[in-house]
């Protein structure tokens, strides 16, 4: 049936609602039924899959209603209240719900408020649904569409994040010994050879199919990045013009990283979400809002989403660092007048008031000649933790999770974040090695691992850690 039963009464509401009940079930098995159907293939190809779907939305937000409104009329103030409430606005009634100290009535105003958001009104009928129920029902339409689709998505990250080479810079603790001038030259020419637009960056299934190749050019840029980091402490740091080049380019591939790691994650920790909650569009924007919020934040750009040009996402990145460039000065300004504040105090009254600190000339000159050298190196810094928690984290995640339903246990708490420190660099089997132990080993053979993982931690030089001296800061940065 299009309508449900005659409810615009209150005694009309009571003597049809196990009837529109049945409706709102029946609705509920056709869901059911149509979500085998599409994934078995047969769905009556003379059926409009979004029309049966937004029929159902339709008839799930009458459900709503109904136990919202049977809620609200076992309430004993609906009878004194039904016809009074409607006149107070929602401010009114969350006024009344904080001055009562009656519990039944302070549940009958929650209930009024809710009904009040409810898609479904009774005056109304089915009409105050039906665009609401066209939009979901097409949406609800892609999701079943695109199911076959997302499970090989599913499969193809899930051996990806079981695939992990050994990363031997990150466990190289004499790194930037190898340095050489010469390397990097060569380094700095093939990295400014390499292009963001050659990321597979095309859709998921682009990520998914072309995940190596992705992850062969993330590599690249890291490893330039570092030795970036070097040169500089070589005094080997290019032109401000390059350097603004190198800055975008290392950005805009660091952002791609991270979010090819964070939808890898998602797909595989999140299943039921990506394949029967989301669209393709509402799961990209939830990654992208999720990496912008623990990446960068602040920043003028935001993270690339698949489907985007990849080269114009490079360019507009280029543009903010260029724009943060040419107001370089005036940040140095703002930054120095903040570190070194002018204390004013009135000879008369005592009063102390401050201000900010005036740059002379030449040391406004001499930290703009070195803002880009410097900007490079904070940012190298902050996102060592970063890259941790947030790019090399969820690649760990993702190989936990994936590893978990081969071993049918969840395994998400065990490489928490000591844990995410200590594997960093290892390769799969590794990996494997270090999580059948902590999911699966004797007390005993636990024991044993976490005292490795201490004498690891006891073998650092705590007080090099803790020099002020800025090439020892620096060697360890590196």
């Amino acid at each position: 049936t299009e309508r449900p039963f005659i409810m615009d009464k209150d005694d009309a509401f009571v003597r049809n609602l196990k009837r529109n009940y049945e409706l709102c079930e029946t609705a509920w098995r056709m869901k059911q039924w149509v979500s085998d159907a599409v994934e078995g293939g047969y769905f009556p190809k003379n059926y409009d899959l979004a029309a049966v779907e937004a029929k159902i939305a339709r008839y799930f937000d009458l459900k709503e209603y109904l136990d919202t409104q049977k809620e609200l009329m076992k309430n004993p103030y609906y009878q004194y209240m039904a016809k009074q409430d409607i006149s107070y606005n929602d401010t009114q009634l969350e006024r009344l719900k904080k001055n009562t100290g009656n519990e039944k009535l302070r549940e009958y105003l929650t209930t009024v408020k809710k009904l009040r958001g409810l898609s479904f009104v009774r005056k109304k009928d089915m009409d105050s649904v039906m665009d609401r129920s066209v939009k979901e029902g097409k949406r609800q339409a892609e999701i079943l569409r695109t199911r076959a689709e997302k499970r090989q998505l599913m499969h193809i990250f899930s051996a990806e994040a079981l695939n992990i080479n050994e990363d031997r810079r990150v466990r190289d603790k004499d790194y930037d010994a190898k340095f050489t001038p010469e390397g990097f030259e060569k380094a700095l020419r093939n990295f400014r050879k390499l292009n963001v637009k050659d990321l597979h960056f095309r859709n998921i299934r682009d990520i998914a199919e072309h995940f190596k190749d992705n992850a062969r050019m993330f590599d690249e840029n890291r490893e330039f990045e570092r030795m970036l980091f070097i040169a500089i402490q070589r005094d080997l740091t290019p032109a401000d013009d390059v350097m603004v080049e190198l800055r975008s380019k290392i950005k805009a591939f660091k952002n791609a990283e991270y979010m090819m790691n964070n939808i890898q994650q998602k797909i595989i920790r999140e299943p039921d979400s990506f394949l029967k909650e989301k669209t393709y569009a509402e799961f990209l924007e939830k990654c992208r809002s999720d990496v912008k919020t623990s990446v960068a934040p602040s920043e003028a750009y935001d993270m690339p989403v698949p489907g985007q040009n990849m080269d114009s996402y490079y360019k507009s990145v280029l543009k903010a660092v260029k724009r943060e460039h040419k107001g370089r000065k005036e940040e140095i300004r703002k930054t120095y007048g903040f570190t070194h504040p002018v204390k004013h105090e009135d000879e008369g009254t005592g009063d102390v008031s401050w201000s900010l600190g005036a740059i002379s000339r030449e040391e406004l000159e001499r930290r703009s000649a070195e803002y880009e050298k410097n900007v490079f190196i904070n940012e190298y810094i902050v996102d060592l933790e970063t890259y941790t928690a947030s790019g090399y984290g969820s690649r760990v995640e993702s190989f936990a999770a994936a590893y978990g339903k081969i071993k049918g246990k969840d395994l998400s708490s065990v490489l928490e974040r000591v844990a995410t420190r200590y594997v960093q660099g290892m390769s799969d089997k590794e990996l494997k090695a270090f999580v059948d132990i902590e999911g699966f080993g004797t007390p005993e053979e636990r024991e044993k691992l976490w005292a490795k993982v201490l004498r690891e931690g006891a073998s650092l030089n705590y007080s090099e850690l803790d020099s002020n001296d800025p090439k020892v800061i620096m060697h360890n940065m590196a």
